[in-house]
């Protein structure tokens, strides 16, 4: 790598930066200290010479006023030896196309960048959003941004990188944090140009009001290791839950399996007041692996009724699947005792329905643990007719196969949410659902593949995802074949069979902390809107057109866009009401499009991909 070159978010100093390590600071004593005192729109800084952390919040009086700006001088922030002279921004060229370029735009910076806060007080956590903006009051949380100390050159300045600063910062309650939250945290909401390409719009574009996300959140904390390892533990126990098996014996074969994931479901629904509806449905199927004879398979679900009378009937579920296998498929009767494929999924499924239970949603959650999947994904093809025949409308479904090992060194890894690609391998419903999994949860907490499932593998989503409906699958981040689809026995020294001892459940509790928050935040949201259209080829003006039913609870639209090759949204606009919103100097050729709804609450539905309508003919 050439150490001169500038690369995307990269400081330049005169002098190596000094890490800061990650503070831990005590959450606030009280839950709603900014709407009982008012603050000073300006924070007293208090530095211990001696670089101690700083061990407390500052008194509710002193802390930020979300409204005005707030000064954050970036000398200090950065540790630089002089004051900024300037912000460029560029991006990675060669040496020879860097020497020979002239600069496309300098923002100078005489004393301090301006940080637009909007903090949010909910529990012990402190989700800050922003924006960087220049004296000009312009947005600058682009690639690509270079700081150079006053009185350095360019050329002198490009042999000094000092450091590159992570994509994602977890918020902490410090200002430092504010202000690089604020740089590096918060999707990019104005055009963007790369290179020798055209602006778009030319005259550029400012960045849109946005609301606030939905408040709180469900901490990793409050997950249940011990009640994850329990589950894994009696399903184990049934020595083999193959889907051939016994139903009727209570201590060995699937129908042991079921009666454990009962009774953990019912357990789960006495915090929900009687809301969470536990039952089983009973069907037949047949199929190859069934040896084409219909055979009795029973998937158990757990309901909890969406509040709203709209919403009520749009059902956001997630799922694992209990039954197993040995190594082969149609064998009954050797053990299989499937910790991980599948006992890990439907621990996942029934601890989000022990955290969910207790609260109330717009819309209807779905928990649940299905039988037939080695069988050729019977359970799961069967539960969507069941939504189907009883006038449900699938908003999302997680499905959670193989989540509880993570045996790569280096741990704790992320979990992989696959998803299946569009006719035009681009965009789909299952696409923009793992999207919207990845903005709730995070990046440090899911990796998403843009890929309907592992190579020659199948999993529960895919009769979703044919449907057209939004569906992914979770994975752990590397599988270990010695441990699925095997008969236990030592072989050559090696153990193989899907035992729970190869299992992590620090890293189960992300996977299912990950789900919940996602089922929490979606089933808050007002309906996707529909008939998302783009129209304005041969034109030099996109028109993103849709359509949305009434919701008293909904704010308005976030009209979205991207690269073609890029793989996530930012926002472009803000509507109040649906309809035709056009984007004047931006071409319909460049860049995707989407539409998403947002409540008043600030809980966003999936996004909805808009279909590229014929361009008007020539005239």
């Amino acid at each position: 790598m050439d150490r001169h070159a500038v690369a995307d978010r990269q400081v330049v100093a005169e002098r190596e930066l000094d890490l800061v390590e990650d503070p831990d600071v005590p959450p606030a004593a009280a839950e709603h200290a900014l709407r009982e005192h008012r603050p000073d729109s300006r924070a007293e800084s208090d530095v211990a010479t001696d670089r101690r952390v700083v061990e407390h919040l500052p008194e509710p009086e002193k802390r930020l006023h979300p409204g005005p700006l707030v000064e954050i001088d970036l000398p200090v922030v950065l540790r630089l030896e002089r004051r900024v002279a300037r912000i460029e921004r560029g991006e990675e060229r060669s040496d020879r196309e860097r020497r020979l370029r002239v600069p496309d735009r300098f923002f100078p910076v005489h004393v301090a960048a301006q940080v637009q806060p909007r903090q949010l007080f909910a529990d012990d956590d402190v989700p800050i959003e922003g924006g960087i903006v220049d004296s000009l009051g312009e947005p600058l949380d682009k690639p690509g941004i270079h700081f150079f100390p006053r009185g350095t050159d360019r050329e002198s300045a490009e042999g000094h990188v000092a450091a590159t600063l992570a994509e994602r910062f977890r918020p902490v309650k410090l200002a430092v944090a504010v202000f690089l939250a604020a740089l590096f945290e918060i999707p990019v909401c104005v055009p963007q140009t790369v290179g020798r390409d055209p602006q778009e719009p030319p005259a550029g574009k400012r960045a849109p009001n946005r609301i606030a996300g939905l408040a709180g959140s469900i901490a990793r904390k409050h997950v249940d290791e011990r009640a994850l390892r329990e589950t894994i533990e009696e399903l184990v126990s049934c020595g083999t839950r193959q889907s051939l098996s016994s139903w009727d014996d209570p201590k060995r074969g699937i129908g042991c399996g079921r009666d454990k994931v009962l009774a953990r479901f019912r357990k789960a629904a006495q915090s929900s007041g009687g809301r969470l509806d536990v039952r089983i449905d009973r069907f037949e199927a047949t199929g190859p692996r069934t040896r084409d004879v219909a055979v009795r398979l029973e998937n158990v679900l757990a309901f909890l009724p969406g509040t709203d009378p709209v919403l009520a009937k749009r059902v956001f579920l997630v799922s694992g699947h209990y039954d197993s296998m040995p190594s082969s498929v149609m064998d009954s009767e050797s053990d299989a005792p499937g910790a991980d494929d599948d006992a890990s999924g439907v621990a996942v499924a029934v601890e989000c329905a022990r955290l969910l239970a207790p609260s109330t949603f717009r819309a209807t959650l779905l928990f649940a643990a299905v039988s037939g999947e080695e069988q050729g994904l019977l359970g799961s093809t069967h539960l969507l007719a069941y939504l189907k025949e009883n006038g449900y409308e699938v908003g999302g479904y997680l499905d959670n196969d193989i989540v509880g090992a993570d045996l790569a060194p280096g741990g704790r890894h992320r979990v992989r949410v696959f998803s299946g690609g569009g006719p035009d391998g681009v965009d789909s419903p299952s696409r923009d659902l793992a999207r919207a999994v990845e903005e709730i949860a995070g990046r440090d907490a899911v990796r998403l593949i843009f890929r309907l499932d592992r190579l020659g593998r199948g999993g529960d989503h895919r009769p979703f995802v044919e449907a057209n409906l939004p569906a992914v699958r979770f994975t752990e981040p590397l599988e270990d074949y010695a441990h699925e689809h095997q008969t236990p026995r030592i072989e050559d020294g090696r153990l193989y069979g899907d035992r729970i001892e190869f299992l992590s459940f620090p890293f189960l509790g992300d996977v299912a902390r990950a789900n919940a928050e996602t089922l929490r935040q979606l089933a808050q949201a007002p309906a996707a809107p529909v008939q998302v259209e783009v129209s304005g080829g041969v034109t030099p003006n996109a028109k993103i057109g849709w359509t949305a039913g009434e919701d008293r609870e909904r704010a308005g639209f976030e009209i979205l866009w991207r690269e073609t090759t890029d793989p996530r949204w930012t926002v472009y606009d803000f509507a109040t009401s649906a309809g035709e919103s056009v984007l004047t100097g931006v071409s319909t050729d460049n860049r995707f499009f989407a539409v998403r709804a947002v409540g008043k609450n600030g809980a966003r539905s999936i996004p909805v991909a808009a279909q590229l309508m014929p361009p008007p003919p020539k005239k």
